[in-house]
C-alpha cells in the first residue's frame, strides 16, 4: 500500500493541505501583528499628542502660578505699608497727645503751687498777726494754719482723685464752719470781760474775719483748680478712650491683613507644590516615551502596557486637580468575528504580563 501511487498522492494532497493551512495561518498572524504594530503606533503618537497638551497646560499653569505669585507679593507688600503707616501715625499723634497733656499737666501743677505759696503766705501773715495781738488764740491760729498747708499739700497730690478731694473740701467746710463757731463763742466770751479785753477781743474779731476772709479766698481758689482739673481729666478720658478705639481698628485692620496675606501666600504654596508635581510627572513620563523609543521592537508590548498604565494614574491625577483628560484615540479597525479563542489567549497573555510587571 506504501507503493500505491494513489496513497502517496493523498499524502502528498493532505501535506499540502497542512502547508496551505500553516501558510494561512502564518499570513493570518502576519497580518494580526501588523494590525497591533499600527495600533501600538496610533497609541505612541496619541500619547505624544497627550504629552505636549500636558506640557502646554503645564505652561500655562506655570503663567498663572507665577501671576498669582507676582499679584500676591505686590498685596502683600501694599498691605504691610499701609499697616506700617497707619501704625506709624496712630504713634505719631499718640505721642504728641500725651506730650500736650504732660504741659498742660506740668502748667496746672505750676499754677496751683503759685496759688498755694500765696494762700499759704497770706495765712502765715494773718496768723502772725493774730499770734502777735492775741496770745490766746495764737496755738489756735497755728492749728489751722498747719492744717490748712497739710490739706493744700493732699490737694496738690490728690489732683487726679476729683471725688475724694470734694468729699475731702465738704470736711474742711464743716471743720472751718466749727473753728468758726468756736472762735465766735470765744469773742462772745471775751466781750464780758473788761475794756482792755474787749479792745483786744475786737481786734482779733477783726483778725478771724481777716483770716476767715482768706481762707474763704483759699477755698475758691482749690474749689476753681478742682473744677479746671475735673474738666482735664473729663478731657483726659475721652482721649484716652478714642486713642484706644482707634488702636483697637489698627489692630482689626492688621489682623484682616495678615489673615489676607497668610491666605495668599497657603494658596501660592499648593499652586507651586501642583505644578512641580506635573513638572515631575511629565519629565517622568517624556523619560520613558525616549527610553520606550531607543529600545528594540521585542519588549515594546510590556513597555507599552507600563506606559498604559502611567497613562491612568495621570489621567486619574488631572482629575483630581480639575483637569479634564483627553478621550483614548478611535480605533480604525473593528475585530473580525469568529476570534473569540485568539482573544481570550490574548487577555490571558496581557494579564499575566501585567501581573508580572505589578
Amino acid at each position: 500500500m506504501a507503493s500505491d501511487p494513489r496513497y502517496k498522492l493523498a499524502r502528498l494532497a493532505e501535506a499540502h493541505g497542512i502547508l496551505q493551512r500553516d501558510h494561512a495561518t502564518a499570513l493570518e498572524r502576519t497580518n494580526s501583528a501588523e494590525a497591533a504594530q499600527r495600533k501600538l503606533e496610533s497609541a505612541v503618537e496619541a500619547r505624544d499628542i497627550r504629552i505636549e497638551e500636558l506640557e502646554d497646560a503645564l505652561t500655562t499653569l506655570s503663567a498663572q502660578a507665577r501671576a498669582f505669585e507676582a499679584s500676591a507679593k505686590e498685596q502683600r507688600a501694599k498691605a504691610e505699608g499701609r499697616v506700617a503707616n497707619e501704625t506709624l501715625e496712630a504713634e505719631r499723634q499718640a505721642r504728641l497727645s500725651a506730650e500736650d497733656q504732660r504741659r498742660e499737666a506740668a502748667d496746672a501743677l505750676a499754677r496751683a503751687g503759685a496759688e498755694c505759696a500765696a494762700a499759704v503766705a497770706s495765712a502765715g501773715a494773718a496768723a502772725e498777726a493774730a499770734r502777735a495781738e492775741a496770745m490766746k488764740l495764737q496755738r489756735r491760729a497755728d492749728h489751722e494754719r498747719s492744717e490748712l498747708n497739710e490739706k493744700l499739700r493732699e490737694l496738690e497730690l490728690r489732683a487726679e482723685a476729683s471725688e475724694r478731694r470734694e468729699a475731702q473740701y465738704c470736711r474742711d467746710a464743716a471743720a472751718q464752719k466749727k473753728r468758726r463757731e468756736k472762735a465766735e463763742a470765744a469773742l462772745s466770751k471775751l466781750n464780758g470781760q473788761s475794756g482792755e479785753a474787749e479792745a483786744k477781743a475786737l481786734q482779733a474779731k477783726r483778725l478771724a474775719d481777716q483770716f476767715r476772709k482768706a481762707a474763704d479766698e483759699a477755698k475758691k481758689a482749690a474749689e476753681e483748680r478742682d473744677a479746671a482739673a475735673a474738666l482735664e481729666q473729663r478731657k483726659k478720658m475721652g482721649l484716652a478712650e478714642r486713642l484706644r478705639l482707634a488702636v483697637a481698628a489698627a489692630e482689626l485692620s492688621n489682623k484682616e491683613a495678615s489673615l489676607r496675606l497668610s491666605a495668599s501666600e497657603a494658596r501660592v504654596a499648593e499652586l507651586e507644590r501642583r505644578n512641580a508635581e506635573l513638572a515631575e510627572e511629565v519629565a517622568r513620563l517624556t523619560e520613558e516615551m525616549e527610553a520606550l523609543r531607543a529600545l528594540p521592537r521585542g519588549p515594546r508590548f510590556q513597555q507599552f502596557v507600563k506606559l498604559k498604565e502611567n497613562n491612568i494614574q495621570l489621567k486619574e491625577r488631572l482629575e483630581t486637580h480639575g483637569i479634564a483628560a483627553s478621550p483614548p484615540p478611535v480605533p480604525s479597525r473593528r475585530r473580525k468575528p469568529g476570534k473569540l479563542d485568539q482573544r481570550r489567549k490574548s487577555s490571558a497573555q496581557t494579564q499575566a504580563m501585567l501581573d508580572m510587571i505589578s
